[in-house]
């Protein structure tokens, strides 16, 4: 399903500020030197703007390409810099981090530990290899979690880290923006061109979701714990991968 928000000026406009955490209209309006009136009538779907002469100002402010947030061309952001050959997908050209595996651990549903097993001949082994993780830098964003809704995977206070650019397959978690207000975490089953097939994120039945009602799906690359935030400035911590 394509991300149809992208359609309109208004649709990019507003997925540009909530990519860069500047949904305050008046605060960007200041930023950019023009009254917040100018920003809430370009904001709105039903005004069908074309344009602005503000856009290369707002592009700045919210760190998008100036051409894709007038006319939709192209992709938002810059292109990632060059990686290695090695740390790069086979399928579409990803920067991976790749991450060793050790062991298995079953847990039951409320997160506690029930058994860890480190490939004894009398268990099932460790799966051999390592995990790609599609790490992916400025084409990633990260939303807050509030409330325990969706505890254990996200409990409050927790980070969800979005790719909005990636292509999504069966299995993948995804969160999707409803036209008519509001976000679903889900798992989607089948991305079909004229509907999406899911279920909930904790299991349940499937149902099929129309474009009609949806104005963007986003792959959850992953949840990320508090400590790993950082506030605008200061260094960002990075990961231990050994």
């Amino acid at each position: 399903m394509k991300n149809r928000e992208w359609e309109s000026y208004a649709g990019r406009l507003g997925w540009a500020m909530r990519r860069a955490g500047r949904t305050n209209q008046s605060e960007l309006a200041r930023a950019i030197g023009v009254k917040p009136q100018a920003i809430q009538y370009l904001c709105d779907l039903d005004a069908g703007a074309q344009g602005s002469s503000h856009t290369p100002a707002l592009a700045r402010e919210l760190g998008v390409r100036a051409d894709w947030l007038a006319r939709g061309e192209g992709q938002p952001l810059e292109k990632a810099p060059p990686v290695a050959a090695e740390s790069l997908s086979e399928e579409e050209g990803t920067p991976l981090v790749r991450v060793p595996i050790h062991g298995v651990v079953h847990l039951r549903a409320d997160g506690k530990q029930v058994a860890q097993r480190v490939g004894t001949p009398k268990t099932q082994p460790a799966p051999g290899g390592s995990l790609g993780l599609p790490w992916m830098g400025e084409h990633c964003h990260a939303m807050l979690v509030q409330g325990q809704g969706l505890a254990p995977y996200a409990p409050d206070g927790h980070y969800l880290v979005l790719s909005p650019h990636s292509p999504l397959q069966p299995d993948d978690l995804v969160l999707i923006t409803l036209r008519k207000g509001g976000l679903r975490l889900c798992k989607l089953l089948l991305d079909r061109e004229d509907s999406m097939v899911i279920t909930p994120w904790q299991g349940g039945p499937a149902e099929v979701v129309l474009p009609k009602d949806v104005v963007s799906v986003t792959l959850v690359v992953c949840a990320m714990a508090p400590r790993w935030w950082q506030a605008d400035g200061s260094a960002v911590a990075k990961p231990v991968t050994g």
